[in-house]
């Protein structure tokens, strides 16, 4: 599917039906179908024969197959219905979902069908990696040229296996120093999203043995599965797709799902005939109850995915998966996932409780932790499960797989296993055991390899599990479904291209019939108005030139004038009766004046001017301090050319008045406030200045300037040298460690400390020879709290807990124990506080360096008695403080007021944003107070600045419909200030985009600090640590966007606002 003109951000709207067409949706604008994206994996361009007003996208990079009930069709078939949107210049069509199988031919012909002779997984690791980098490059060649693979082509990509078994590729240099040539390719060969979603894979990116596959389909088979809807929500390359049994893949429909986009390429190119989305499975839009199977080695980790619709419970990845796949297959289809051994033995059932009350388990296989050892470089205990969803009002049958026992073994304590298969023993593919430092903890449970040949043993297994139980969907003819939109609100209007009506309801658009003819031209007319409202605010956040505007506001006039025309004032009882419940309904309501006795209005600003104004430079000001503020924030410098442009005269001749204010910077020769440049670093900016002062007497004001504000030197007894210390060097506090185990200095490797500054994570490693002595458990530290754990702890700021468990599995704290423990903690604390100054040239070196590094800086402070405040009632005189913070304000892009009660922060913050006002650098500042203080603030401000224009929301503004109401009134006027409620601000959104960019730069923050640790095993183990939490801030990016958000109206972008003050901010920490 493709859109007219250049707009392919509806691409995703239509993603899947779930077994009949629907009309195509007229949209009539963008504003409801906001913040939509293109849909992954589509490809722009392409062949193939088009409908007149289409253009189509490639092959099968366009396709979003899915919903696959419907019959085959040619493929380039298109239904004639499209949708046109009324958003911006011009329409734009949207063509219908592709109704299941439209592009994808039913025998799958065009996919690989890898064999022996490919030698899929093989090869020592630095083959595999040759493997890889191979079919990266051929992959970007083959589609460079625009073509599909070749046989032989494909027979080079199948042997790429990712990065999961091959950690070293990402290490840093020190780490795997016979790796750092390859390291360099793989740097030069993908781009920086490349190289990070990759190094991320190394998590979870295991690819599966075809043994394993090929008996997973031999189960299948047993069971009666002959083909049908085939789900692969994790499918990474796709050998699930190309190892699947030939009548199998001849009979089956294909639906892939694939987070990286690197492997979803290559996957695709392999396997044209799947319909492979490239993204993540919660991402993904795929119908419910639709698919016979779902198959797959689902991904493991400690992070949890954000699925409003399907993990409102917040189960971890792998947990999640088994609930969204459930949810995906239809009643009587099949799942079989390889999973963690955690998900059938763990003793929280919650699980496995939830998904007992819709499925049966039909049987299960625990393979050897030595099965993916080979093929993927990883040594874990897996499990192959197969279940079965019951139908409607099917009673529970199968085997007993809720609950957990105990399982006796040699050795420790009794192992947790599942009662399947304390009932199946055959079907553990080796022996049970604890083991002291397994993949994912030193004390891990495993299957330990018994000798036997895995694919025999598998075979074995399989033919315990009942045959001929599966039936094939007959005649199942579901309701007809359309997917909502992304972008498209809760309970907003759409318009079908046949004249009918759709609304979003939960997360599809549910079709309207039955509304009376006028009731429908009244709602397509409120359409047309509010996406044109939407279009002129949207092209003034944007700041695009007056023409642009002038153009959506022209729009805007003839839908409102239309509508008004034929059916009286929006605002009319009517008309709101007709559009109640659209989310925009307040913002149509903004745009007139009602008069409900006279049912006549008259229209807003947004009507004839700007309300969401473009920043425009201040020209001209009065004095140079004044054109020195404007300079600050307009070019965040002082800028001598643009002053004397706004003074009218040159620098020799405003200088003087500048005096104390600007001081020159010896090192980069630019100007500084005087609050700037006397601040900071200012024992290292006296050097400097002294050094230039001897070539240039200029600089000696400099210098004096600068001695004045100098710290004085502190003595290591007035240096609060503590653990956790930022300042202390992690080489210190592993001598400490040393010196406290008794190691001795020598052996450097027997503690190693690691430290993520900007984190501030702290980690200690101890060799194991040191565990176990009596410095580490007794002196120091305790047989359940060892002193190298405890001395962690302290590093970041942690008290030590020691928890047991109860009979049930749960954890208690041991009172006892943990005492015991923060007593030694203390005791670690207080040698350290002695250990660190008692060496004569550690303590002089640890002085220096803070009085170096840390005992150099100097806060910045502000003066502001320059202020005259125009506009400010005569009769209120500001104190000094006040002044100073407003200067603060104007200067700075954020501040916090921490003033005593009684000090005058309500003047203070009104003064600073009459003042952005006045000097242009805010349109409209936006104030946040406690509802109790609505009335008093409001007050207070115009006691100070009597002629402002301020809207004020008072009690009644903030119920639920009339709360809408107001924020849509402030996007569409000019406001001096606007004051709002703490509760009414909490019912603003940002809009995804925000949500999205405030995210991401957190995640650059954490690559930075990743690539910074580099070197030592503590090192390596920080790296783990930061990689799992930047999929846990991945997940938090999915949860932000689509936060469910208490007012569905305009995002706070729209409103035009560009400054902030909150009072009582502490309400939100």
């Amino acid at each position: 599917m493709a859109l007219r003109n250049s707009h392919t951000n509806q691409l995703d709207f239509f993603s899947e039906l779930t077994h009949e067409r629907t009309p195509g949706i007229r949209t009539d604008g963008g504003s409801a179908l906001a913040g939509t994206s293109p849909a992954n994996g589509a490809r722009p361009g392409g062949t193939g024969p088009t409908p007149t007003g289409f253009d189509r996208g490639a092959g099968t990079g366009d396709s979003r197959n899915g919903s696959p009930d419907s019959g085959p069709v040619s493929a380039g078939s298109e239904s004639s219905t499209g949708a046109r949107s009324g958003l911006g210049a011009g329409e734009r069509e949207i063509p219908p979902a592709a109704a299941g199988a439209d592009l994808i031919p039913l025998n799958n012909g065009r996919n690989y069908r890898p064999t022996d002779a490919d030698q899929v997984g093989e090869g020592s690791l630095k083959q595999k990696f040759r493997q890889n980098i191979t079919a990266i490059e051929l992959l970007r060649r083959i589609e460079a040229e625009h073509r599909a693979a070749t046989a032989a082509e494909k027979a080079v990509l199948v042997r790429y296996v990712g990065w999961g078994g091959l950690p070293q590729a990402f290490a840093e240099p020190q780490e795997a120093p016979a790796w750092q040539a390859e390291q360099g390719e793989l740097r030069q060969l993908l781009t920086p999203e490349e190289f990070s979603a990759a190094r991320a894979s190394t998590l979870n990116a295991h690819y599966t043995s075809p043994t394993v596959i090929r008996a997973m389909y031999a189960g299948l088979e047993r069971i009666g599965f002959r083909g049908g809807r085939i789900l692969e929500p994790a499918c990474g390359l796709g050998h699930f797709f190309g190892f699947m049994p030939a009548s199998m893949h001849g009979q089956s429909r294909l639906t892939g799902v694939e987070l990286d986009p690197l492997t979803a390429r290559l996957a695709r190119t392999l396997y044209p005939d799947v319909d492979l989305r490239a993204e993540g499975f919660e991402s993904a839009t795929l119908a419910t109850n639709a698919y016979d199977l779902a198959v797959s080695n689902i991904p493991f980790g400690d992070y949890r995915p954000h699925d409003p619709r399907f993990n409102a419970r917040r189960f971890r990845i792998h947990d999640y998966f088994f609930v969204a796949a459930l949810a995906r297959v239809r009643p009587g289809g099949l799942l079989a996932f390889i999973t963690s051994r955690g998900t059938l033995d763990k003793r929280d059932g919650s699980l496995r409780q939830l998904l007992a009350a819709e499925a049966d388990l039909i049987g299960a296989i625990r393979l050897p932790n030595t099965a993916f050892h080979h093929n993927a470089n990883t040594r874990v205990t897996t499990d192959i499960v197969f279940l079965r969803k019951r139908l409607p009002g099917e009673k529970p049958s199968g085997n007993l797989w809720a609950e957990c026992r105990p399982l006796p073994v040699p050795s420790g304590e009794p192992i947790s296993l599942n009662e399947y298969f304390h009932a199946h023993p055959e079907n553990l593919l080796g022996r049970m055991q604890r083991r002291d430092h397994g993949m994912y903890g030193r004390d891990e449970v495993e299957l330990a390899d018994d000798g036997r040949d895995l694919a025999a043993a598998l075979a074995s297994a399989v033919s315990s599990l009942p045959a001929s139980i599966y039936r094939a969907a007959v005649g199942v003819v579901a309701r007809q479904t359309l997917p909502a939109p992304a972008g498209l609100k809760p309970g907003a209007y759409v318009a079908l291209e046949d004249g009918n009506l759709g609304r979003r309801e939960g997360d599809e658009l549910a079709l309207l019939t039955d509304i009376p003819t006028t009731t429908v031209r009244r709602i397509r007319g409120l359409i047309r108005i509010r996406d044109a409202a939407r279009a002129c605010l949207s092209a003034q956040v944007e700041n695009r030139d007056d023409a642009a505007v002038s153009s959506e506001r022209a729009r805007l006039n003839e839908a409102y004038d239309r509508f008004v025309g034929q059916f009286g004032p929006v605002s009319s009882s009517p008309n709101v009766r007709s559009f109640a419940g659209d989310p925009d309904l307040p913002l149509l309501l903004s745009l007139e004046h009602y008069n409900a006795d006279q049912d006549t209005a008259t229209k807003t600003a947004i009507f004839r001017e700007r309300t969401v104004e473009q920043r425009r430079p201040v020209e001209q000001v009065a004095s140079a301090r004044e054109a020195l503020v404007v300079s600050l924030n307009e070019r965040s410098r002082v800028d001598l050319e643009h002053i004397a442009k706004l003074v009218g005269r040159t620098p020799e001749e405003f200088l003087p008045e500048l005096q104390g204010l600007i001081f020159q910077n010896p090192t980069t020769r630019r100007w500084e406030p005087e609050d700037e440049y006397l601040s900071g670093n200012v024992r290292e900016k006296l050097t400097v200045a002294e050094q230039s002062a001897r070539r240039d007497p200029r600089y000696r004001v400099n210098v004096e300037a600068l001695r004045a504000v100098q710290p004085d030197a502190l003595a290591a007894n007035e240096i609060d040298a503590r653990l956790g210390s930022v300042w202390i060097p992690p080489s210190d506090v592993a001598d400490f460690a040393r010196d406290l185990l008794k190691t001795g200095q020598r052996d450097s490797r027997a503690v190693r400390v690691g430290h993520a500054e900007q984190l501030g994570l702290w980690t200690v490693e101890v060799d194991p020879l040191y565990r176990r002595n009596a410095a580490n458990l007794s002196e120091w530290g305790t047989d359940r709290a060892p002193a190298h754990e405890l001395l962690e702890h302290a590093l970041n700021l942690r008290t030590p807990t020691v928890h047991d468990r109860d009979a049930n599995g749960n954890p208690v704290i041991n009172a006892v124990a943990s005492e015991a423990a923060r007593e030694k903690q203390q005791k670690i604390k207080d040698r350290f506080g002695e250990w660190i100054w008692s060496d004569d040239a550690r303590r002089e070196r640890l002085v220096a360096l803070y009085n170096r590094e840390f005992n150099c800086y100097r806060l910045r402070t502000f003066n502001g008695d320059h202020l005259t405040l125009p506009g400010a009632s005569p009769a209120i005189a500001l104190h000094a403080h006040q002044k100073a913070a407003v200067w603060r304000v104007l200067q700075t892009p954020n501040t916090l007021l921490a003033h005593v009660v009684g000090a005058g922060k309500t003047y203070t913050m009104v003064a600073a944003a009459m003042e952005l006002k006045r000097l242009g650098l805010a349109k409209k500042p936006l104030f946040v107070v406690p509802n109790h203080m609505l009335g008093q603030f409001s007050s207070e401000l115009l006691t100070l600045y009597p002629a402002a224009n301020i809207l004020a929301a008072g009690k009644t503004d903030f119920e639920s419909a009339k709360r809408r109401e107001l924020m849509s009134r402030i996007a569409t006027n000019n406001w001096d200030a606007v004051i709002v409620t703490h509760s009414g601000f909490e019912r603003l959104a940002m809009s995804a985009r925000a949500q999205k960019r405030f995210i991401e730069d957190q995640l650059v923050e954490l690559e930075a600090c990743i690539r910074e640790q580099k070197g030592s095993d503590a090192g390596t183990r920080i790296v783990k640590q930061l990689e799992a939490s930047k999929k846990r801030l991945e997940a938090r990016l999915k949860s932000m966007a689509a936060v469910h958000r208490k007012d569905d109206t305009l995002t706070f972008e729209e409103l035009g606002v560009d400054r902030l003050f909150v009072d009582e901010a502490h309400a939100y920490k």
